[in-house]
């Protein structure tokens, strides 16, 4: 008896749990299923919009890696465009000198004959010049002063004569 007796209020005390567990279970039942159904259907939610941000990310991590494959090729391109528009540029350079060397050429041979003709031209005065020079220091070294009259008389009677 006094096992009963002690085991009476753990026996009523493990009954009014009971109950009130059952009763508990009973009232929060509904809401618990709709609770734990409401989160199963956002972790699904979840998973599928995570499923679809993965497949997203990929899509696009696919369009870089082309992307990149392609900057590879789009470099080179680049580098021979770059290659050829300075051999086209050194070109049109190059002739745009050549040009400009015989414009020079041309324009200093033109300056040369003029300056040669130029010097002809003093050369033939200053020689004439000197051979007046020289004849008449000849002729007065020659010429005496019966000479100097016969050619004044003979100016005269020409002169005279054209009159």
């Amino acid at each position: 008896m006094i096992l009963l007796f002690l085991l009476s209020p753990v026996l009523a005390k493990l009954i009014n749990l009971v109950i009130y567990v059952a009763i508990l279970v009973f009232l929060i039942r509904k809401p618990m299923i709709a609770f734990f159904a409401n989160r199963s259907h956002e972790i699904q939610d979840s998973l599928q919009k995570a499923d679809r941000e993965k497949r997203e990310a990929l899509a696009h991590l696919k369009t870089v890696e082309e992307r990149l494959n392609k900057l590879d090729t789009e470099i080179a391109e680049i580098k021979a465009q770059a290659i050829r528009e300075a051999e086209a540029e050194y070109q049109r350079v190059l002739k745009s000198a050549e040009e400009d060397s015989v414009k020079l050429r041309e324009t200093a041979e033109r300056e040369i004959q003029g300056l040669v003709k130029t010097a002809r031209i003093e050369l033939k005065s200053y020689a004439a010049e000197q051979a007046v020079t020289i004849a008449e220091g000849l002729i007065r070294q020659e010429m005496c002063e019966t000479d100097a009259h016969r050619i004044v008389d003979d100016y005269i009677s020409e002169l005279e004569g054209a009159s």
